[in-house]
């Protein structure tokens, strides 16, 4: 038997060395994974898109090997693909370009197969998050037409506004009218797709702008895990009724993505001062007082929920209502009586009637429960 791992040299034997890039790969593999804490952020460097790093998620590759066995066609597969990366990166450099125009780069985009995740990015505002987030569905919009429109003039468009139906290579038999099928099939799904207000899509980045504008981040967060999570099992049951493959894979992926987000919201951070879940920057005493507020945190998280959030955030509005307007009556008061004493009650108008009666009433009520 021969043995791969060892020449004869000069008489004695030599061990085989692979190349160095062979030994770097699993340290490479294992550094990306450490780093790795969802699904979309297992990702490679790629380079930089409008002086934006650039990194390509994993599932990139995945989806051209399941393009070649789907279209059971290694040049239609690899030419599906290209097609699908071209489509990324301009969905992201639409982003990115009004991103730079509201001077708000990310440090960071990952490019998936339904666009990009970008991370660093400062706080926008509503306007803001509604320009850039709509921006990629956009450009993806406007290639669609343009495809579709020459697909109309050659008649080959009645056939494709189904985004999940199987893509028939064999329907055409030239090359550029399948790679025009291909482009526009592929940009009219990116911009379906991220129409979906869950995130990471685009619309769901809206959506949560939305909403900050109304909840705190809290129930924002929470009102979109639970979206999220209603839209992903209604795609996964609609998928299994009407046996659509690609809408189950898809609502699957975003369903796991939202249960990881979940795990990980509910699972408390620990710092370089706790062990075991205690904190010891203050001595031992802090164990009793460590459990106790354990304790009082879940009893809080349960027996708070969102609408209750909601009702006390209420309840908290109308309180500093009447704080104010029981400040601005007694700052009136003194006027209003003054008025009073000078001119008689017959000289006040209404509004300071309603002030006076108010007050009075106010007072009233205080001796009452004194």
């Amino acid at each position: 038997m021969i043995d791969l791992c060892t020449s004869e040299v000069g008489g004695r034997p030599k061990k085989f060395m692979p190349p160095p890039f062979l030994l770097a790969m699993p340290l490479f593999i294992i550094r990306i994974m450490y780093q790795t804490h969802s699904l979309l952020t297992f990702s490679f460097p790629v380079g930089r898109l409008l002086g934006v790093p650039l990194r390509l998620s994993f599932l990139m590759p995945v989806v051209a090997v399941a393009l070649m066995w789907r279209m059971g066609d290694m040049v239609y597969g690899a030419i599906a693909s290209t097609i699908l990366l071209l489509s990324l990166l301009g969905h992201e450099m639409a982003h990115l370009l009004v991103s730079r125009r509201h001077h708000c780069l990310p440090s960071t985009v990952v490019l998936w197969p339904l666009g990009g995740m970008q991370s660093g990015r400062s706080r926008l505002t509503f306007r803001e998050s509604m320009a850039i987030s709509f921006a990629g569905p956009l450009l993806n919009l406007i290639v669609a037409a343009i495809c579709g429109w020459q697909l109309h003039q050659l008649d080959l468009l009645k056939d494709m506004w189904n985004p999940f139906a199987m893509f028939d290579v064999a329907a055409v038999k030239d090359l550029s009218n399948n790679c025009l099928r291909m482009a526009f099939l592929t940009n009219y799904c990116l911009c379906l797709f991220n129409l979906i207000p869950v995130r990471p899509l685009d619309a769901g980045e809206a959506f949560r702008s939305f909403l900050g504008l109304r909840f705190v981040e809290m129930e924002t967060r929470d009102l979109m895990l639970r979206v999220g999570l209603v839209v992903s099992l209604f795609g996964i049951l609609t998928g299994f009724v009407f046996d659509v493959s690609s809408l189950v894979a898809l609502s699957s992926f975003l369903l796991v993505l939202h249960l990881h987000e979940m795990l990980e919201w509910s699972t408390p951070a620990t710092t370089a001062d706790t062990f075991m879940g205690y904190d010891f920057s203050e001595g031992y005493t802090s164990l009793n007082r460590a459990e106790e507020q354990s304790a009082d945190d879940e009893v809080e998280e349960a027996a708070y929920g969102i609408l209750d959030r909601w009702k006390a955030r209420r309840e908290d509005e109308r309180l500093m209502r009447e704080t104010e307007e029981r400040e601005l009556d007694e700052q009136q008061l003194d006027r209003i009586l003054e008025k009073v004493h000078t001119d008689g009650r017959e000289s006040l108008t209404v509004p300071e009637l309603t002030i006076l009666n108010r007050v009075s009433a106010r007072l009233r009520q205080r001796h009452t429960h004194e």
